[in-house]
């Protein structure tokens, strides 16, 4: 199951020790889970300029899909807090762009957790 951040705390740590990765229009900053059954959290900071309330409206809900796409396709999602930072080119980008940013994004994610 997918969650969302609402705790500052939790913000204040992602920006404090949290993995940080980037594709060309996508970054992500990654608090790995402190015990393994910790479920899957995410953020989104998506600036005004990226468009109106409606264009970054529709940027989370594409993201939040292409999630939801990798989760029922049993690709692993990294459990703990991730927060989604938006280029504002993103919105032009098509499906198929949209969905290799967010997989080269948790694909650093997975391999940075990896690393000590």
């Amino acid at each position: 199951m997918i969650r969302g951040i609402a705790e500052r705390d939790t913000f204040v740590e992602l920006r404090r020790a949290g993995i940080s990765v980037r594709a060309r229009h996508l970054r992500a900053r990654h608090l790995p889970a402190a015990t393994p059954d910790d479920v899957v959290r995410v953020a989104y900071a998506i600036p005004r300029r990226v468009g109106n309330a409606v264009v970054r409206n529709r940027v989370r809900r594409r993201i939040r899909g292409v999630l939801d796409d990798r989760r029922h396709a049993q690709r692993p999602l990294p459990r703990g807090a991730t927060l989604f930072v938006v280029d504002r080119n993103v919105a032009a980008l098509d499906s198929d762009d949209l969905r290799r940013e967010v997989d080269d994004v948790l694909d650093a994610i997975a391999a940075k957790a990896m690393t000590p």
